[in-house]
Parts: structure tokens; C-alpha cells; sequence
């Protein structure tokens, strides 16, 4: 942000862009854009990077951030064994354009914005990535809420979940589209970042302020103001300020007998059950306007493109994700500047956005690291990140990985295989409610970790041999424990057991088979030791 003094007046004028100046080309494809940026840091630090991904790995990764499963054993299988060079590329595009693409990112976009609230906007995210919608387009239709019937509108429950609570509505739209927590601003200017202060954070107070419930409907009057006191106790009224420092005019007001008739309005619609009458001019709009005026400052597509990183490579280009300002600079602002300029230029594209991150070289780094010199910080992303499944994620790939192989074989007709695969997906959910919602410094806690030791009903569903749909169905048929083994952890950890893990688990059948009076099978233990693992419940 330049100042420049003219005389008495005082010209403010922000960069478009919070840090970085020259870019590379528009016409580079995301992923080399991103491998440029991020390799140009690690060879100017001479830091050792961890080794590309084997292919299990790798469509392993793959396929739980694109739709929310683990690739079935054939899937795994075909992957390794093709000697095609654009098999990546074609694995992508494939996962892009399955049906349970649209699901799982609906699932990711409602926990990544709004996962903290009791919004569920999943049944909204639906409709936007079967419709391809921009991201524009999803927060104009989220601050609007609006629907072309008298029928409440999902698009409407993200403001009146929070509208009893004006504070936390302002900060919960400031952080969901622009990546800044305003809230530090409230009380006193912010303590950390010297150009925000008290008038910046009632500044975006005064363009929801007016906003409220009319009888279940989402309703804005015409006038209303907000007044708020300083740390010397001074009584100030609030602008339309946006983060930006722009002021935006307010409107004229209506007088006494316009309010008085807007109130007969509202009254009326709310006895009637109807959407109430729009104002003259709303301020909602007004913010609208301010936030994809990305001349200055690009908040909306820097925050979103910050968090779909995060969740695909499992950091923020700018920690923590809702301090998206200048004084707390991004690990590289160049990347940051170029991805969010590049959403923009292609229509606010999330399909877009998410296929050129996951098919970088960058997103490809293996999470091991193997070399004898320290680890490098994990801003520098050398090393691949470790993340733990979300509860979808973890419910859906346990039905994939405890469900008879033989459902997903080459002969089986694709839509048969794919019809199969959205039954789980469906049959999951119910399943997912019993894991733990991931978190920093996530650790399994006892309410997972007894129901998939005590619950019977777990033991039910995913592992008793009752029906030819359990893959110890299968494995109960095969001819060898060589071979039981194998598929086994082809199945459920997606690659082959090491000669060790073979060894290990082979002696672990026999002494279960001597030992066993009642109870489980042996080959059931085994797949509830693989589904229970610590590697089965990460994205690794």
C-alpha cells in the first residue's frame, strides 16, 4: 500500500498485488508454473528433495483427494503394470470425470470453509460441481442467497446459520472468502497488521448489518447504520470500508414513512410464507462488488486457491489460513500471485485449479525421507506431507477395502463396477459418523478407536464372512496363505507386502489357525490388522 500526499489530500493506493510483481507466463500450465516456483526456492537453498512417488503410492494419493477412496485392487494393479507415458495424466482425468468426484469435493469444500459451523452446505457443493459453477459465481449465490423460488434455498443457510450473531457473521464471510480473520480488529486496531483497524473490521460489520430473518427467508432493510466506540472511548459511526480501504458511499436512506411502509412489506411476507421484497440498494451487493474487484488486493481467489493447496498438498502457501495480509508474507508469493491470477483468467475454474495442482511434481513428492541430512521445513515442500482421512474419506475406502475384489474385476462391465462403487460411497455415510473429524495434531481418539475394536456392528459390516461381498469371502477361497496374504494387502493398503510383511503375517495366519477355539477366522484378524493400521488411515 502506497501513500501519496497531495496538498491536504491523501491519495491511498493498493498494489493488485499483496507481494509479488513479475510472473511467469499466463500461457504455462499450472503444474510446470508450480514445480518453477517451488523448485526455484529449494535449488537457491541446495536443499535435498524426497524422492518422486512409487505408482501405489501415487494413485493411492490420487484417488483419495479426487474422490474420496482408495483405488480398488485392480485399479492398483493396472496402474502399476501400465507402460503408458501419460498414464498419470489419463488416471487424472479419469477421477475428474467419475461420478464420485462430484460428492467428495462437496464433502472437502463444506468441511475446508465452513467445517467448524453447524452449516452443511454439501447438497449446495453438489449442485456446484455438477454444474461446474465458478467460484465467483458460489460466493455472489452464498452472500445473495438467493433462489428463483419462494422455497428456502441452501444458498441462503450460510448467513442465517450465523445472523443471531453479527460479530461472528462478519468474521466467519471475511474468513471464508478472503482469508482474514478481521476479529483482532474489533475491540482495538489490530495489534499485528498496522493497516487494519477498528474502522476496517465495522467497516464490514455495516455490510451485513442490515441483513436479518424474515420468518425463515433472508431479508435486507434499506437503512441502518452502526455506530462503535474507540480504545479512548471516542464515539465514532462506521463506513462501508472494505479490507481494501475503499470507502464505498452509503446509500440515501429512506424517511419515516418509507421505513414504516418497507415494515408492512416485511410483515406481510413473513405472515404469507414469502420471500420478502429486496431493498432499493443493498449492501450486500455492495460487498459483492468490493470482492471481486481484484485490482486490489485479489483476497477472494488468493484465499480460495491458499486453501485448496492446503488441503491437496496438506500446507498453506500462507499460514495460518485465515491471515491473508501483508504483514505475514507467503512461503512463495510469486506461486501464490500466479495460481490466483491464473483462477481468475480462466473463470474462477475449480476443476481447473485442483487438476493442475495434483498433477505437479510437487504434489507427487514422497512423504518418506530417507536421506542421512535433516528434514527440510515442511514450507519448503521438499517432503511430501502426511494427512490423516477425513471421516468420508476413511468411511468409504474401509467399505472399498473390505468388499469382495471380484465386484471391481476387468470382466465386470464399467458401469456395473462404477454403479458398485457409488453404493459404497452412499452406504458410508452413515459409517462415517463414528470416526474422528481430523484436526491439527490429529491423534485416533477412544471413541474410534473402541468402535472398530468392540463395536460387533463394525465387525458386521466390514468384516464377517456372512455374504460373497466380503473380501474375506474371498480370501476364505484362496488356495494358499501366500497368496491370502498378498491379496489381502493389495486390497487394503493398495501395494504388495514386502517379503518381511509376507513372512510375518504368513506365521501370523498359522498361529491364529493353532490357537483358534472360537471366534474370528483367521484371515478376518488379518484384514481387521490392516484396516485398523496407522497406514490405512492416512494419506500418505
Amino acid at each position: 500500500m502506497i501513500r501519496i500526499t497531495v496538498g491536504l489530500i491523501v491519495l491511498v493506493i493498493t498494489s493488485p498485488s499483496l507481494w509479488a510483481k513479475d510472473l511467469l507466463d499466463p500461457s504455462t500450465p499450472i503444474e510446470e508454473a508450480i514445480d518453477h516456483y517451488i523448485d526455484a526456492r529449494i535449488q537457491a537453498k541446495k536443499i535435498t528433495t524426497a524422492e518422486q512417488l512409487n505408482d501405489f503410492t501415487l494413485i493411492r494419493r490420487t484417488t483419495l483427494d479426487l474422490v474420496g477412496r482408495i483405488p480398488t485392487l485392480q485399479e492398483s494393479k493396472s496402474y502399476s503394470i501400465s507402460e503408458s507415458k501419460a498414464k498419470r495424466a489419463e488416471l487424472v482425468e479419469r477421477l475428474l470425470k467419475s461420478p464420485e468426484y462430484i460428492p467428495h469435493q462437496a464433502n472437502e469444500f463444506n468441511r475446508m470453509l465452513y467445517g467448524s459451523t453447524q452449516s452443511d452446505l454439501r447438497n449446495y457443493f453438489k449442485r456446484v460441481f455438477e454444474t461446474e459453477r465458478s467460484w465467483d459465481d458460489v460466493f455472489k449465490e452464498l452472500i445473495r442467497g438467493k433462489s428463483e423460488d419462494d422455497k428456502t434455498p441452501d444458498e441462503e443457510r450460510f448467513l442465517k446459520d450465523r445472523l443471531r450473531d453479527q460479530d461472528r457473521l462478519t468474521n466467519d464471510v471475511s474468513v471464508a472468502f478472503f482469508g482474514i480473520n478481521i476479529s483482532c480488529a474489533q475491540c482495538h486496531d489490530h495489534p499485528t497488521v498496522p493497516v487494519w483497524k477498528q474502522d476496517h473490521y465495522f467497516g464490514m460489520k455495516s455490510f451485513l448489518s442490515r441483513t436479518f430473518d424474515n420468518g425463515g427467508y433472508l431479508a435486507e432493510r434499506s437503512h441502518g447504520s452502526i455506530k462503535f466506540k474507540t480504545t479512548e472511548g471516542q464515539e465514532k459511526q462506521a463506513k462501508l470500508l472494505f479490507l481494501t480501504n475503499v470507502e464505498v458511499p452509503k446509500p440515501k436512506e429512506p424517511d419515516g414513512k418509507q421505513r414504516a411502509e418497507e415494515k408492512k412489506l416485511f410483515e406481510k411476507s413473513k405472515k404469507e410464507k414469502k420471500a420478502p421484497p429486496p431493498p432499493q440498494v443493498s449492501l450486500r451487493e455492495k460487498l459483492i462488488e468490493q470482492g471481486l474487484d481484484e485490482s486490489k488486493g485479489a483476497y477472494l481467489s488468493k484465499s480460495l486457491v491458499n486453501r485448496v493447496w492446503h488441503r491437496l498438498i496438506g500446507r498453506g502457501l500462507v499460514e495460518p489460513l485465515d491471515q491473508l495480509h501483508e504483514a505475514n508474507i507467503p512461503s512463495h508469493p510469486e506461486l501464490l500471485d500466479w495460481l490466483a491470477r491464473d483462477f481468475r483468467n480462466n473463470g474462477y475454474n475449480l476443476k481447473r485449479l485442483i487438476k493442475g495442482i495434483v498433477l505437479s511434481k510437487t504434489y507427487s513428492r514422497s512423504s518418506e525421507w530417507n536421506h542421512k541430512t535433516e528434514k527440510p521445513d515442511a514450507d519448503n515442500f521438499a517432503v511430501g506431507s502426511t494427512r490423516p482421512l477425513s471421516r468420508e474419506q476413511y468411511a468409504y475406502s474401509l467399505k472399498v477395502a473390505s468388499t469382495n475384489p471380484k465386484f471391481f474385476a476387468e470382466d465386470i462391465p464399467a458401469d456395473q463396477r462404477q454403479n458398485k462403487l457409488l453404493q459404497l460411497q452412499n452406504t458410508s455415510k452413515q459409517l462415517a459418523s463414528s470416526f474422528t473429524a481430523p484436526g491439527d495434531n490429529f491423534q485416533v481418539n477412544v471413541d474410534e478407536a473402541l468402535y472398530l475394536s468392540n463395536n460387533n456392528k463394525a465387525h458386521i459390516e466390514l468384516i464377517a464372512s456372512h455374504n460373497k461381498e466380503r473380501l474375506s469371502t474371498h480370501l476364505k477361497d484362496l488356495d494358499s496363505p501366500d497368496k491370502l496374504v498378498e491379496t489381502a494387502v493389495w486390497t487394503i493398503l493398495n501395494r504388495p507386502p514386502t517379503q518381511e510383511e509376507k513372512s510375518i503375517l504368513v506365521s501370523f495366519l498359522a498361529d491364529c489357525s493353532e490357537t483358534k477355539e472360537k471366534g474370528s477366522p483367521p484371515c478376518e484378524q488379518l484384514i481387521w490388522a490392516l484396516l485398523t493400521s496407522s497406514e490405512f488411515r492416512f494419506n500418505y
